[in-house]
C-alpha cells in the first residue's frame, strides 16, 4: 500500500493485507477521486424514503427517531439530526454507487439491517446518534430513573 504525506512524497508499506483486498481498496480510491460530484442534495430515493419515516415519527423511542420501515435505511437519530444524518447518508451511498456496490435494507424491527456486499463479504451498518444517560430522582422503591438524552454526535457502525 501507498501513503501519500502531506508534502507530496510516497512511502510504501506492508499494510498485511491481502492483495485482492489492497487492489480493490485503489479501485475505490481511484473511482472515488475521479468522481465530480455535483452540489449535494438528497437524490437517492431510499434516502428520501428514509428521512420521510424519520420526520413523520410523533413519539420517539428514548428521544430519538427510528426508520424501522420496509426500504429505509437503518437510522436512530433526534429530530435535530435528520437533516445532517440525510445529507451524509446520501454521500455515502453515492461512494457505494460509483464504487459498484448495491446496499440492500431490510424491514421492521426483526431484520431492520441495512448492508452491502463488498468482496464476497456481506457488511451490515446503520447510523445512530450516541444517548447521554440522565439519573433523575429515585423512584418511591429506590431505584434511581435514568432518563436519555441525544448528544447529537452520529455514529456510523458497522457490524459484519
Amino acid at each position: 500500500m501507498t501513503i501519500r504525506h502531506n508534502s507530496g512524497s510516497d512511502d510504501e508499506i506492508d499494510d498485511g493485507l491481502s492483495d485482492d483486498f489492497s487492489e480493490e481498496l485503489n479501485r475505490v480510491r481511484q473511482r472515488l477521486e475521479s468522481m465530480k460530484l455535483p452540489a449535494l442534495h438528497v437524490s437517492n430515493d431510499v434516502v428520501r424514503r428514509t428521512i420521510k419515516v424519520l420526520r413523520s415519527r410523533d413519539l420517539p423511542y428514548r428521544g430519538l427517531h427510528h426508520a424501522w420501515e420496509d426500504g429505509c435505511l437503518d437510522v436512530s437519530v433526534s429530530a435535530g439530526s435528520i437533516t445532517r444524518t440525510g445529507l451524509i447518508l446520501e454521500s455515502l451511498m453515492r461512494a457505494l454507487r460509483a464504487c459498484g456496490y448495491i446496499v440492500e435494507t431490510g424491514g421492521r424491527i426483526r431484520n431492520k439491517q441495512t448492508s452491502v456486499q463488498i468482496l464476497g463479504q456481506k457488511i451490515t451498518f446503520r447510523v445512530r446518534e450516541k444517548l447521554k444517560q440522565i439519573k433523575l430522582e429515585s423512584s418511591d422503591r429506590g431505584y434511581p430513573h435514568i432518563d436519555h438524552e441525544p448528544t447529537g454526535r452520529l455514529v456510523l457502525e458497522i457490524m459484519h
